[in-house]
C-alpha cells in the first residue's frame, strides 16, 4: 500500500475485472463499499478506464469516514501552522 492512489485503484480496478471474468457468470449488481482510504481507493477504480465496461452494473457505492477533500489534521506543525495560518487569513 505504499504507493499513489491511482495506482492502488488501478490495481483494485485489475482484481475486480478479473475476478468478474473468471466467475464466467452474468454480472448482476457491482457494489463498493470503503472505510477512510478504502473509499478513496474504491473511488479511483470505479474512475479506471477497466472499469466502464462494468459501470452499468454498479448498484451502491458507499464511502464510510473517508477524506475525499483532503486531511485536516496531522502530527506535523509546519503543517499545523500553515493551516492556522490560512485559516487567520480566511477570518480576517
Amino acid at each position: 500500500t505504499y504507493t499513489d492512489i491511482q495506482t492502488l485503484g488501478a490495481n483494485l480496478a485489475q482484481e475486480v475485472d478479473r475476478h468478474i471474468e473468471q466467475l464466467a457468470l452474468p454480472l448482476g449488481k457491482l457494489s463498493f463499499i470503503g472505510h477512510s482510504m478504502g473509499g478513496i481507493i474504491s473511488r479511483a477504480a470505479l474512475a479506471h478506464p477497466l472499469m466502464r465496461k462494468h459501470r452499468a452494473h454498479l448498484h451502491t457505492y458507499c464511502s464510510l469516514g473517508s477524506p475525499h477533500l483532503g486531511y485536516i489534521y496531522t502530527d506535523n506543525t509546519f503543517v499545523d501552522g500553515g493551516l492556522w495560518f490560512l485559516k487567520k487569513i480566511k477570518n480576517s
